[in-house]
């Protein structure tokens, strides 16, 4: 599909992410409400049928398509402004009000509809997750 719309050595760019969260340093406790919200989306998209986490799997996909001289580059997005670096301050500050504007929106349908929550439920846990995105303690990021 995709190689009937280019030509032959022309170039491509595709770009996804992993939906799963990650720290590096421990800032992330096993019982954080971020990881179980994250939880909980990744297992109700999994049970609709969709790939919740594409990124890592797109070199695998354009690989499979026929195309060569495949190049992946991988980046951290952290949530929060919690790095040192200037640019990733930026970044994670961006991406946070990203999520915090977006979280309900893209919760309450896959946890009410697919995995049975009740409304309040997952506003409850939402608003966990906010104060644990909003308070920089805990060094997320996706990739």
């Amino acid at each position: 599909m995709y190689r009937r719309n280019i030509v032959p050595g022309g170039w491509v760019e595709f770009q996804d992410f992993d939906l799963k969260l990650y720290s590096d340093d421990g800032t992330l406790p096993a019982d954080a409400s971020s990881l179980a919200w994250d939880k909980y989306i990744i297992e109700a998209t999994e049970r609709i049928g969709r790939e919740p986490s594409p990124g890592p799997r797109l070199e695998g996909f354009i690989r499979a398509a026929g195309f060569r001289n495949v190049t992946k580059r991988q980046f951290k997005i952290p949530i929060g402004a919690w790095p040192k670096d200037p640019a990733l301050q930026e970044l994670g500050a961006l991406y946070l009000a990203q999520m915090l504007e977006g979280l309900e929106g893209f919760s309450l349908r896959p946890m009410c509809d697919v995995l049975g929550w009740k409304d309040e439920d997952v506003r409850g846990l939402l608003a966990k997750v906010r104060s644990e995105f909003v308070c920089g303690k805990q060094h997320i990021y996706m990739v």
